[in-house]
């Protein structure tokens, strides 16, 4: 199995620039037959676009995996299951949702399940695992693996760079007519957790429909950035 830190998930996250908020390395068995399924850890705070006339967006956590050895064309599509759950009774709707790479034939092949938006307060996520259908996998593999949410690793998946995700709250004033007067930015986080507990604390305090508070993953430069560089997206 290789290293956390030379895997193929790591290769896929140093692309966008992007983070492991909770890091581990788990494998769970032969799930797969002739492959093993290795956990690697949960990005947290992706920000996806709804396609509806408002442009809403969606926060979704996400679990990064590889199957080894990885799969080539020849492969039926990996239907082992996981199902999400945690310590203050979250129903968490993306349970075997994702995708995976292109089927190389390589040493490993990165995928990812959508977990959902996993909640500030909890503190223990719960992986329940299933093997492929019809498939009996040989001792020893994990029926269940808990995961620390108390535990933030954020460890980088690629080289040092000067670009740092943080997690704006930002203020909609929905009594403006103008977009431009509706939205402004209340603070800035160094981590999604603690973003969401105070989205929802403020979010408590006022009319909702006249004014709401909502988290948004972007970055901070503390080098600041010469002309012409791309714009990252989130």
């Amino acid at each position: 199995m290789p290293g956390s830190r030379d895997s193929a998930t790591d290769k896929y996250l140093a692309k966008g620039r992007r983070k492991l908020a909770h890091v581990f390395d788990v494998d769970l068995g032969e799930l797969m037959p002739g492959h093993h399924v290795i956990l690697r850890g949960i990005e947290q705070g992706r920000i996806w676009a709804l396609e509806n006339p408002n442009r809403t967006t969606q926060t979704v956590d996400q679990l990064h995996y590889e199957i080894i050895p990885g799969l080539n064309d020849t492969h039926e599509t990996p239907d082992w299951s996981i199902k999400f759950s945690d310590d203050v009774g979250t129903e968490y709707v993306y349970d075997d949702g994702g995708a995976y790479d292109t089927r190389l034939g390589l040493e490993a092949t990165h995928g990812i399940r959508d977990i959902g938006d996993i909640p500030s307060n909890a503190r223990v996520l719960t992986l329940t695992v299933g093997p492929s259908h019809m498939w009996n996998p040989p001792e020893p593999w994990s029926r269940t693996y808990d995961v620390d949410l108390g535990e933030t690793n954020l460890e980088s998946s690629g080289p040092k760079d000067d670009k740092v995700q943080v997690f704006a709250i930002v203020r909609i004033d929905k009594f403006f007519s103008s977009t431009e007067d509706q939205i402004a930015v209340q603070s800035v986080y160094p981590n999604i957790a603690l973003a969401r507990a105070e989205v929802e604390r403020l979010n408590s305090l006022v009319d909702q429909t006249r004014q709401s508070y909502r988290v948004y993953a972007t970055r901070f430069y503390p080098n600041g950035r010469s002309p012409g560089n791309e714009i990252d997206s989130v």
